[in-house]
């Protein structure tokens, strides 16, 4: 008999008859699903889920995205269901718990697994959902794609004149940090500094994370941008909800063009396979469909994946995924054992007397409102800047010292940020000795 967990379901019903599925513990507190799995839930209709289970190529990939999502002991009934050909009795259905508790199948009612109960003295899957299902379990670590090996990617270069450079997961980490510090520089203002493709800004502009300067003078064309409340609320999230900020905004768009559904569906398999590859390998972007090769260009600009030309044409390119991209559908970890990482990383790098590259920011805030943060990163300077006293920063090698004044305050007030954000960001940031 399959043990039944402490924690137990509960099922919340939007207007639209749309579902969001959450764990509850025994403290009442919750942890939704987020990501593209939250995404499938509130904003598709029935139909259409069912449609993409039913994928004859791709709908494996979808079913074990779902199945990684739901509680182990609903898992395990939905695998006893395709053992069983994909019905059984209702009733000696209670037996498979000590509890004889019929509760662990209300995610498969939910996620479409199994059909309307309607007084139904079997449960039943839906069709789509048990073939591609069945054919899951026969296709153990299947990928949506074929990587790509160095002795093919270098006859690619070849055919076209250039060098083959092999890019590496390190690279990747390192393409995504740039892509995403240009997106942070640009919010908090800091001169001299590589605006982000024209896409993104727009992104930016049309989401409200910044605004015109409203201290700003002159024509109103010619004002700056400057950081809104929603940006400084942006900055406070960590990197997943950040990058998924922008990737649902991308979704709610292509909503809105012609063929829209055709193209939410594209990318929502895009999305779902870049969680089922790997990092670090290279898939041919000509075995993509046509909608989903004009994708990767966004994709890109977001850090889900880095794109490596061989040619002009779009076929001949090749695609790296990165592990934000696998992070928007898996989530491996809650937000205390992040935390505990977190510390352990930024307790290291303090350790060392000299100050390494790293991107961590650690703040000491006194009683007379002087701020140390241990920090080498600009990025993490002119993030202070916007509510202190820029006139009194004071460096050496690894600390920054800045005083939060009352005009510094008033000053970030004027731009939207609100005193509870502040508070927030300091609190995120604090030291690990002092929190």
């Amino acid at each position: 008999n399959c043990k039944a967990p402490t924690n137990h379901i509960q099922i919340r019903k939007s207007a639209r008859d749309y579902c969001q599925i959450t764990m509850a513990s025994s403290s009442d507190s919750s942890l939704p699903i987020r990501g593209v799995l939250g995404f499938l839930l509130s904003s598709i209709p029935r139909h259409m889920l069912l449609e993409m289970y039913g994928d004859n190529e791709r709908g494996l990939f979808v079913c074990t995205a779902v199945m990684r999502a739901m509680p182990v002991v609903s898992r395990q009934f939905a695998v006893r269901l395709v053992g069983c050909g994909g019905s059984f009795s209702k009733n000696l259905m209670k037996l498979w718990t000590k509890d004889g508790s019929l509760r662990y199948l209300d995610p498969l009612y939910h996620w479409c697994l199994v059909k309307p109960d309607e007084g139904r003295e079997d449960i039943t899957m839906t069709p789509e959902f048990f073939k591609s299902w069945s054919k899951t379990l026969t296709n153990i670590g299947a990928i949506p794609w074929e990587a790509l090996t160095d002795e093919q990617l270098e006859i690619a270069a070849a055919a076209n004149n250039e060098v083959y450079k092999r890019v590496t997961p390190e690279d990747l980490e390192r393409y995504t940090l740039k892509e995403w510090d240009v997106i942070m520089h640009f919010l908090v203002g800091t001169p001299n500094y590589e605006d982000p493709p024209g896409p993104v800004v727009n992104f930016v502009l049309q989401t409200g994370l910044v605004q015109m300067d409203p201290e700003f003078q002159g024509r109103e064309e010619d004002a700056p941008y400057v950081i809104a409340s929603k940006g400084y609320e942006f900055m406070l999230l960590n990197t997943h909800d950040q990058v998924w900020h922008f990737v649902s905004q991308y979704l709610e768009m292509l909503q809105g063009r012609d063929r829209g559904v055709d193209l939410l569906r594209e990318a929502l398999f895009f999305l779902i396979c870049l969680s089922s590859s790997r990092v670090g390998e290279a898939y041919p972007a000509a075995a993509l469909s046509k909608d989903c090769r004009v994708m990767l260009k966004p994709f890109s600009m977001f850090g889900l994946l880095k794109i490596q030309e061989f040619g002009k044409s779009s076929k001949s390119s090749v695609f790296y995924p990165t592990h934000v991209a696998l992070s928007l559908v898996k989530e491996t970890s809650h937000a205390a054992s992040m935390w505990a990482l977190s510390d352990k990383a930024m307790e290291e790098a303090l350790a060392h007397a000299q100050p390494g590259d790293s991107s961590h920011l650690a703040i000491i805030v006194q009683s007379n409102f002087t701020v140390f943060a241990y920090t080498t990163s600009t990025l993490h300077i002119n993030m202070l800047g916007l509510f202190c006293e820029v006139s009194t920063i004071r460096r050496l090698p690894n600390v920054v010292f800045m005083k939060i004044t009352r005009d510094s305050v008033k000053s970030a007030l004027s731009l939207g940020i609100e005193a509870n954000q502040i508070l927030r960001f300091l609190e995120r940031h604090a030291h690990p000795q002092v929190r």
